[in-house]
């Protein structure tokens, strides 16, 4: 009897360390299945937050644009109007150099009576060179709001006008090849009448950033004759030479652009303002009545 109860009272601990075992094997077994069924829904987790984040970074986008001023000018016969408040334009205010300066042969000086007609804008003449040697970009952040399209010398021709809300504006004549958003811009425009080059308003004005491609050739092929109009404007202020009666008088009947031409190369930077200065002028000689 001894012996028997000897060997019950032993199997008793064994039973019992066994039935531990047992437990904490199962207890290691359920936590370590919870933490895979957590491991499996993360994924899921993480992908709602990088939505959720994407989606903050878009509506920021939008109020960015929306915040952004799109003031539109127009002349009302007298003078130039703003629809709302304009900002502040840019202070010192700066201009890159529109084209490749080293280009250039001849410069064409703003406030000049050429062709038979007073040009408040002036150019750049670039004898020797093809027309798509000829890159034109945008000197300063603006919105293309008015174009031509029209038939010179048997050429279609294109001529584009550019605002920066504060009241600065830009223009350019004589564009041969524009880059693509700009021509599908233009596609909008009146077919092409010979020497009609009235403006129309565009109904989506396309923002530029200094810099930006606006075309990549210009003047005309068949003569040839590779050269660009540019002219700047003051929107929001005569010009002083414009205040004087005997010029006020004189091109009263020009005076949207006229009154409010402005010296540009004075804007550009001192090294690009010398080389303008340095080259010859065309035709016309360098009297003018800005740039004094």
């Amino acid at each position: 009897m001894r012996g028997k109860t000897k060997r019950g009272f032993s199997l008793f601990p064994i039973v019992l360390f066994l039935g531990f075992i047992a437990l904490a094997l199962g207890y290691v077994l359920y936590d370590h299945y919870k933490k895979i069924e957590l491991e499996a829904d993360r994924p899921d987790i993480v992908r709602v937050e990088t939505q959720v984040v994407e989606v903050e970074k878009e509506v920021l986008v939008q109020v960015l644009k929306e915040s952004e001023p799109t003031v539109s000018w127009q002349f009302n016969g007298e003078k130039w109007i703003p629809e709302s408040t304009p900002p502040s334009c840019p202070n010192p205010l700066a201009l890159a150099p529109p084209i490749n300066l080293d280009l250039a042969s001849k410069m064409l000086y703003p406030g000049q009576y050429r062709n038979d007609n007073y040009k408040p804008h002036g150019g750049f003449i670039f004898d020797g060179k093809k027309n798509e040697e000829i890159s034109v970009v945008a000197p300063l952040d603006a919105r293309l709001v008015l174009g031509s399209r029209y038939i010179e010398a048997g050429e279609v021709q294109y001529m584009l006008w550019f605002e920066h809300p504060g009241g600065l504006a830009y223009r350019f004549d004589h564009l041969v090849t524009l880059t693509p958003a700009i021509q599908k811009l233009v596609d909008t425009l009146p077919e092409a009448k010979l020497n009609d080059s009235r403006t129309m308003r565009f109904a989506e004005p396309l923002s530029v950033k200094a810099g930006d491609s606006i075309a990549t050739s210009v003047g005309f092929k068949k003569t040839p004759n590779v050269s660009l109009d540019f002219g700047v404007y003051d929107l929001q202020n005569v010009d002083g030479v414009a205040q004087k009666s005997d010029f006020a008088v004189k091109y009263k009947i020009e005076k949207e652009q006229a009154y409010y031409g402005i010296c540009w190369f004075d804007l550009f930077p001192a090294d690009a303002s010398r080389k303008v200065l340095a080259l010859p002028s065309g035709n016309e000689g360098k009297t003018r009545d800005y740039c004094k």
